[in-house]
């Protein structure tokens, strides 16, 4: 194991949790705030790596939309989730229809704005104790997916899992990925006498671990498709926003998802 690499990468961990904790636990104009610089440097990492050229123009008229977002929110939450809704169905169109991905803008704007819409309604719409809860459960599902298969990875890691998108991903580390996160989270939750069935919950925490796979595969094919190794150099033995934050999009996405079919399960039963 690169136990140096390592050390780097615990290291910006430190450093980097506080600056993630503080504004979740802060709530109100200190979250709003932190998501939409992160959201904005996440878009500009993309746009900087598909050679958008008007990227740091995209980059300030993004971050004060969703400053604006912010402040119409009860006006205009209904328009923001359609176009939300129109810009992955354009996204999907195109990938899948047209079978062309020279629209990278668009879809990394559908990809960062998924992520803004969703962390920022959770804070706003219900009970600020819960969607703490809620968020850092995300996080750290994500954290520990990562963690999990990289010293699942470098430790016994001999078959490769996904050659042609991320040659360093083995089969050992994948399954630490979805155990690690698991085995912790159920225990911290058990701990915590909270009240949801046992089964429900570990089905749940395993679904969200193959969605921090996902994501970070979905990131790994993003990279491999401009040939570079990081999304950029901002956190030391990570690379970018992306590097880190990847698996936390998946995550959320996979929540989306797990909530909505739930819901419609739910209507359905009445």
């Amino acid at each position: 194991m690169d136990t140096n690499n390592l050390k780097l990468r615990v290291y910006s961990s430190l450093v980097l949790f506080p600056i993630v904790l503080f504004p979740i636990y802060l709530g109100g104009w200190y979250f709003s705030l932190a998501l939409v610089f992160f959201v904005t440097i996440l878009f500009y990492e993309l746009i900087t790596i598909s050679g958008q050229q008007k990227k740091k123009l995209l980059s300030i008229l993004y971050f004060f939309s969703l400053i604006l977002v912010i402040l119409l929110w009860d006006f205009i939450r209904p328009a923001v989730i359609a176009l939300l809704i129109l810009l992955s169905i354009s996204s999907l169109c195109n990938l899948l229809i047209i079978k062309k991905n020279t629209l990278w803008t668009l879809y990394f704007l559908n990809y960062t704005l998924i992520f803004f819409v969703f962390f920022y309604s959770l804070m706003n719409n219900q009970s600020q104790d819960e969607s703490k809860y809620i968020i850092l459960f995300i996080v750290s599902i994500a954290i520990l997916s990562d963690l999990g298969g990289y010293i699942g990875g470098k430790l016994i890691g001999k078959k490769k899992a996904f050659p042609k998108i991320s040659p360093n991903k083995t089969v050992e580390g994948t399954i630490f990925a979805i155990l690690f996160p698991t085995i912790i989270n159920y225990l911290i939750l058990y701990l915590m006498n909270y009240q949801i069935n046992k089964i429900i919950l570990i089905i749940l925490i395993v679904f969200l671990s193959i969605g921090a796979i996902l994501g970070d595969l979905f990131a790994s094919l993003i990279k491999r498709n401009f040939n570079i190794k990081n999304s950029s150099n901002l956190l030391p033995g990570h690379g970018g926003f992306l590097d880190r934050f990847d698996s936390v999009i998946g995550v959320t996405i996979t929540y989306i998802l797990v909530v909505y079919f739930y819901e419609l399960y739910a209507m359905m039963q009445l």
